[in-house]
């Protein structure tokens, strides 16, 4: 260890001056500028509002959706998509989050579950959307391509697409700038052959797109949209 490659040996913890730590004002600061200047998302929202959702799950399902939303950043985008036995974009109330946040949160809280879940086709529907937008944006790369579908993971219905199909639309986990997808599942405490169909489902096409698969429990839905956007 020489001064001449940049060491002074007489330095040592004993003798140096510890740097202060920053207060909460500067940790704050540079937190809403990692914010404001990280990649701005563009997500496709996907949440089933079918009959298997009535009661607690859909409740669980719309407090999620709330924290997700208000945590996003003005200059992130969202899609929302509800299905049951029908998949509809909201697209009056999609665009950007600056503008659309309070007319989003507003639809969600007036979501009513009723119907069959045509998950596999809703899951098509969004990765067609969201590979449209892509598409026409001439994406260089400069935004997170994502789509997040809640639901308790099991298709019901009739005239649906199958799963096969939905496999074979997945963009592929090689691709780090692809189009990646969060499944969040609100089957809490069921054990039954069809839930677990639908866990794996949802596994599947989280894990093939290079996304995540989360299944929490009802405590820790408000922080799913943490857990989402530290893989922005």
């Amino acid at each position: 260890f020489t001064r001449e490659n940049g060491v002074i040996p007489t330095k040592n913890p004993t003798n140096v001056p510890q740097l202060p730590f920053p207060d909460t004002s500067v940790i704050r600061a540079v937190i809403d500028t990692w914010k404001a200047n990280k990649k701005p998302a563009v997500v496709v929202l996907t949440v089933d509002t079918s009959g298997s959702m009535r009661g607690g799950k859909l409740q669980e399902m719309k407090a999620a959706v709330g924290e997700f939303l208000n945590a996003m950043q003005p200059h992130d985008e969202l899609y929302l998509i509800r299905f049951s036995e029908d998949v509809q974009l909201l697209e009056q109330q999609s665009g950007l989050i600056g503008e659309k946040r309070d007319e989003l949160l507003a639809v969600v809280d007036n979501f009513v579950a009723g119907g069959a879940t045509a998950l596999y086709n809703a899951t098509r529907d969004s990765l067609e959307l969201i590979a449209a937008m892509r598409a026409a944006a001439n994406d260089t790369f400069d935004k997170s391509w994502d789509v997040v579908i809640m639901t308790d993971g099991m298709d019901e219905g009739e005239n649906h697409i199958s799963k096969d199909e939905v496999y074979s639309m997945l963009p592929g986990s090689e691709d780090p700038t692809a189009v990646h997808i969060y499944s969040v599942a609100f089957d809490f405490n069921d054990n039954s052959a069809q839930a677990q169909a639908g866990r794996d489902f949802l596994r599947t096409i989280a894990e093939d797109s290079n996304g995540k698969y989360f299944a929490p429990d009802a405590r820790s839905l408000s922080l799913v949209y943490n857990l989402i956007s530290q893989e922005f």
